[in-house]
This record gives structure tokens, C-alpha cells and sequence, in this order.
């Protein structure tokens, strides 16, 4: 059984008091505090332009960068896959496909890494929409989300 904790309680309540007062009777929504925030607040039906001051430019250009190193590690992750997988086909333990083949790189008798076939089914959306058009719409959920792009050189907004 849990035991009471008579600080943490004092510590809540005064957290809850500030934020009913500070917020909910001054009818002043919090700042985000996560990324999901940021979402929920920016749904609404006004598009924004705002001039950015340098902090944000510069925070623009790290997330340039950021998406940019993330594209090459996933290219060096296929590179390195290729490596990998072209070294394991050479191997002597090496058999012919299986319906689904799992294949265990170890060292010293330690699984390192699981190679496993798998297969996904996906229904052709385009096709389904038009062959059976009622059906693709009954059927249709829209996904909701932020894109964030910046514009490639040379084009306009």
C-alpha cells in the first residue's frame, strides 16, 4: 500500500491553485509545454505570416540541418544494411530463403543482430477509390499533422 506523502499533496495543490487562478479564471490558455501543444494551438482557421527575428531564423537553419543529418543516417543505415547483408550472404551458414527467414549474426554466442523476412499488406487506395469509390469513402480516415517545409531555393511562399 501506497503511504501518504503530506509535501507532494501541498506541492500539487499549490501547483493546481496557481494554474486555476493564473489560468483558467484569467482565461489565459498555458504556455506548450510539449510538441502536441504547439499542435493544439495552431489549429485554427487563420493562416499565419510572422516575421522572424534572428533566434528563430536561426533555430529554422538547425532544423534544416537536423532533417538533413537525419536523411544521411538513414542513408548510412541502408549503406551499412548493404554491408551487412552482403557479408551474411557469403557466409558458409548461410541457406537458401525460407517462406520467412531469420537469420542471428553473433559474437562469442551472443545474438548481435536479427535479420527477419517480413511482408506487409496494404490496400491500394487509389486502385480501391477508383473500382469501388463508395467503399474507399465509408472506409477513409483522415490523418491530421503539421508539415514543416522550407521552401526550396529559388521558389516563393
Amino acid at each position: 500500500m501506497a503511504q501518504r506523502d503530506d509535501e507532494t499533496i501541498l506541492g500539487l495543490r499549490q501547483k493546481e491553485v496557481a494554474f486555476w487562478h493564473n489560468h483558467v479564471l484569467a482565461k489565459v490558455p498555458p504556455e506548450p509545454i510539449v510538441l502536441d501543444d504547439v499542435y493544439r494551438l495552431m489549429r485554427r482557421d487563420v493562416d499565419i505570416v510572422a516575421e522572424a527575428p534572428q533566434d528563430i531564423v536561426d533555430l529554422i537553419g538547425k532544423f534544416n540541418q537536423a532533417k538533413q543529418m537525419a536523411r544521411s543516417a538513414d542513408m548510412q543505415a541502408d549503406e551499412l544494411k548493404f554491408q551487412i547483408g552482403k557479408w551474411l550472404l557469403g557466409e558458409d551458414t548461410m541457406t537458401m530463403p525460407t517462406k520467412k527467414p531469420k537469420h542471428v549474426i553473433v559474437s562469442a554466442g551472443e545474438p548481435l543482430l536479427t535479420v527477419a523476412y517480413q511482408e506487409q499488406n496494404r490496400v491500394d487506395t487509389d486502385a480501391l477509390r477508383k473500382r469501388h469509390p463508395d467503399i474507399a469513402a465509408e472506409c477513409s480516415k483522415t490523418s491530421k499533422f503539421y508539415r514543416f517545409d522550407s521552401p526550396r531555393k529559388g521558389s516563393t511562399r
